[in-house]
């Protein structure tokens, strides 16, 4: 298992961690009828800027994106983030990364030793059979 940096964006309201992964942040609009906020994807018709609770047409709340798990638009300024290659487990820090890399995939050291003694047996002498010696 490997830990790898990547940038990405932390929620100020839900905590979610979100990367950056190249494509439009989503846009959020914001309802001045009821003041519901939402996506496009979760408009009245699926794609356009109508409100999904009122059906009134909102205006852009950000336009540098939100939040996709609770729709928010109070994100932090991108940084890096620490990510598990195992389960895709963000992480704010290296430590919490190291901790969660030391607690939930540990490395099978008895894997590690197979084979290392299995290579070279001693002959008669002490010395290693394979050896130039």
């Amino acid at each position: 298992m490997t830990i790898e940096v990547k940038r990405g964006r932390k929620c100020l309201s839900c905590d979610v961690i979100t990367l950056d992964d190249g494509n439009e942040p989503i846009k959020l609009y914001e309802c001045a009828n009821c003041g519901t906020i939402f996506s496009r994807e979760n408009s009245a018709d699926g794609d356009s800027h109508r409100c999904p609770d009122c059906l009134k047409f909102a205006s852009v709340l950000t336009a540098d994106g939100g939040c996709p798990e609770c729709q928010e638009s109070e994100l932090e300024d991108e940084t890096d983030v620490w990510v598990c290659t195992d389960c895709d487990e963000t992480f704010e820090s290296r430590e919490d990364a190291d901790s969660h890399e030391e607690e939930y995939h540990p490395e099978d050291e008895d894997e590690e030793d197979l084979g290392a003694d299995e290579d070279f047996e001693e002959d008669d002498h002490g010395e290693e059979a394979g050896s130039d010696r």
